[in-house]
Parts: structure tokens; C-alpha cells; sequence
């Protein structure tokens, strides 16, 4: 993404981090872009302990009140900063047939400390920076594992924006989508996906996949997994890549608007083709022009889902423009669908106008799919009929 464009959406979050770590004895040093991260509360608390209180019943229409359980924390209680590092962010669960057994992932803060971030403080056991946590019992308790472990996966650490779905060849099979970097350089490495299963009441991951980019200077964001049900196997893994570019300014350097591509696979996860582009880089490229670069129209936040016939749609936002007088708000929420397996992707529709700006999360399931972030625009695939798509949103 552009710089400057990346420096407007870490301010707020660089404001907390003056204020929060100034209180260590010692800063720790976070990298830029990675401090989104570090969402999880104020570093002067001593423990993540917090319980909430219950709220008032929220009726739905004329119909009853939904019924909701407490809310349980999935993770270890947190430490502060030089023991740890508070933060736990962007989660994400799946779960069984049953729902008995659900496997949670988030952004874990911890995963700075000790290699290869060098933070001075205790790092994650086992480390990474994005956790998990399991249960056998249909979420009343839950037993942090840490994240998935580097020494057992070819020194795959994982890099956060975690995703989780269940598939497989089994229909038990847990996938966890995150970037990935190396466990002792941090050199990106693209998308990880560790595949893993329940044996009883213990979780367990076996194996891992990384789905590099071609050009070494191009750059993975903002992944999501979508695995099929149904025991064939199939399974896409969408994300944004943002290419390198032709532009003398940024010579070999990210500095693309994002393109949305998507790796597909067949057999369970054992094997995955080459990336699809489901919709191509819309950055002014032209080394001729003195705007090379610096306009273009982003591309962000895909996700895949897999529809009741084996369709695979994806959604992701598209826009803000970039010009070279300033920045437009013609922000769309888009899906295009492919009817072959992932191999080829239709254009792109618009399904939603969200009311003000978008962020990460943009999730689909068979049934509903929501964008999680200052706003809530709600995307589903129908069960039957002639309309594929609905949409709701929230101004809240």
C-alpha cells in the first residue's frame, strides 16, 4: 500500500503507543508495521482479567431475545511489558460439525518478544504472532497453545492477520491462514497455512504449507481460507498482493494499489496451484508518468466462500481512488465468482456501498458473511432463488 496512506491509518495507533509504553521502564521497539498489533489495552494493567458484566436482552424483531452465553476469554491472562506484551487482536474461530471442538485464532502482541523482532521481553511458548487457543467442550473452557511452532514447521513464524476454517478430504481437517515471515532473519515468506486435527480432548498441529510470491519483491496482505465441507478437498485462499513496481521513484519496490489473486487446492491441502488474479492491479504503472506510482485504486480485504454447488465467490473492498489532487470516497464492496473450480473468476459485482470507511475483516460463510470494523456491512449467499447475494449495514 502507499506509504502515506499506511502512515494516515497508524496514527491512532501510534498515539496509543506513546501513551501506553512511555509507562514501561523501558520502551520496547515495535516495528511500524507490524504495531497495528498491539490493540489490546493499556500496558499499565497488570493482568488481562477484565470480566464484563451482563448487558441488557436484545430483542430481535417480535421474536424472542437471543439467548447469550458469557463471554469466556480463550487466551492466557495477559502480561504486561518486560513479562510480555498486552495486545490481542483480529480474531477468528472455527469449529466442528458438533460444535463441540473449536479452535480460535488472534493477533498475539507477544509474538514481538525475544527473535526475530528482538523485543526484551518473554516471548510466546511456543512463539508467534498469531495465537490460538482450543476446546473440546463447545467453548466452556478453552487451553492457549501459543502459536503454531516454528522449530516444528521449517522456522514458519507466523505473522498475524490470522484465518481459520475446518475441511478437508475428513471434514476435520483445521486450517490456519496467517502471514509468514522466517523465525530467525523475519524475512516474509508469504502465507502460511497449518493444518491440523482434534484427537480427543487435545489439539494438535501437524503440518504447515507456504504460499510464497513468485517475484520476491512483490508482498502478501490481508489473507483468508475458505475449505469446502463436503470431502472434496477443495479449499482457496484468497489475499491481497501488492506488486512490485516499474516506477523510477519505487524502483523494485512495493508500492502497487493491491491485487486481489487467489491460490486454490483440490486435494485437502496437500498441494496448491498456481494463483488466479481475480482482479488485476489498478496502479498507474506507466514509468513515463510522474504520477507512476502515487495514483490508483486500492484493493483490499478479500475473502473467499464456497457456495452450496462448489462456486467459489469472493469479496473484497474496492477503492478509495488515489489521484493526484486527493483521495476519493467511492469505496464498493465487490464479489466476483468462479465457476470452475478457482480457475478462472468472472467480473466483479458490487454489493454494497458501505457508509463510511471499511477496514480488515471481511468475512463469508454459506449463509452470511460480515465486515467487521468501524462499520458493519453484511454479505450472505442465498440458500435457493434467483438472488445470490443480500446485504445489510450498520451505521453504528
Amino acid at each position: 500500500m502507499r506509504p502515506f496512506f499506511k502512515i494516515s491509518r497508524l496514527l491512532p495507533v501510534l498515539f496509543f503507543l506513546m501513551g501506553t509504553l512511555a509507562l514501561a521502564q523501558k520502551k520496547p521497539v515495535v516495528p511500524a508495521h507490524h504495531r497495528e498489533l498491539l490493540s489490546g489495552g493499556s500496558i499499565e494493567n497488570e493482568l488481562d482479567l477484565g470480566s464484563l458484566s451482563p448487558g441488557p436482552s436484545s430483542p430481535t424483531r417480535t421474536e424472542q431475545p437471543s439467548q447469550v452465553g458469557p463471554n469466556i476469554r480463550v487466551n492466557d491472562p495477559q502480561q504486561p511489558f518486560p513479562k510480555g506484551l498486552l495486545g490481542r487482536s483480529e480474531t477468528t474461530i472455527a469449529g466442528s460439525a458438533d460444535g463441540l471442538s473449536l479452535v480460535a485464532g488472534f493477533n498475539d502482541a507477544q509474538g514481538f518478544c525475544g527473535p526475530p523482532f528482538g523485543v526484551p521481553c518473554t516471548p510466546e511458548k511456543p512463539p508467534g504472532l498469531s495465537g490460538f487457543a482450543f476446546s473440546s467442550n463447545g467453548g466452556l473452557t478453552w487451553i492457549d497453545g501459543g502459536a503454531p511452532n516454528p522449530r516444528r514447521f521449517n522456522n514458519v513464524f507466523t505473522r498475524g492477520d490470522p484465518w481459520l476454517d475446518r475441511g478437508g478430504v475428513d471434514s476435520a481437517t483445521f486450517f490456519y491462514a496467517n502471514l509468514a515471515v522466517d523465525a530467525i532473519t523475519a524475512a516474509p515468506l508469504g502465507i502460511s497455512v497449518h493444518r491440523g486435527h482434534f484427537s480427543g480432548s487435545t489439539f494438535n498441529w501437524e503440518d504447515v504449507r507456504v504460499l510464497a510470491p513468485s517475484n520476491p519483491n512483490d508482498f502478501f496482505d490481508k489473507e483468508a481460507i475458505a475449505a469446502a465441507k463436503d470431502g472434496s478437498g477443495a479449499g482457496y485462499v484468497s489475499y491481497t498482493n501488492f506488486i512490485a513496481l516499474p516506477c523510477p521513484a519505487f524502483p523494485n519496490t512495493v508500492g502497487a494499489f493491491g491485487q486481489i489473486e487467489v491460490f486454490r487446492t483440490h486435494d485437502g491441502g496437500n498441494t496448491y496451484q498456481r494463483p488466479v488474479i481475480v482482479s488485476a492491479d489498478k496502479t498507474n504503472a506507466d514509468p513515463a508518468d510522474p504520477n507512476c506510482g502515487n495514483t490508483g485504486v486500492l484493493q483490499q480485504s478479500s475473502a473467499p466462500a464456497i457456495g452450496p454447488t462448489g462456486e467459489v465467490y469472493v469479496a473484497w473492498q474496492l477503492g478509495p481512488t488515489f489521484t493526484s489532487t486527493g483521495v476519493s470516497t467511492d469505496v464498493k464492496i465487490v464479489v466476483a465468482r468462479s465457476l470452475d473450480g478457482g480457475v478462472t473468476f468472472g467480473a466483479p459485482v458490487a454489493v454494497a456501498i458501505p457508509c463510511g470507511r471499511t477496514h480488515r475483516w471481511v468475512t463469508i460463510a454459506t449463509v452470511s458473511m460480515i465486515i467487521r470494523g468501524l462499520r458493519w456491512p453484511l454479505l450472505g449467499l442465498s440458500k435457493g432463488g434467483s438472488t445470490p447475494f443480500f446485504t445489510a449495514q450498520s451505521a453504528q
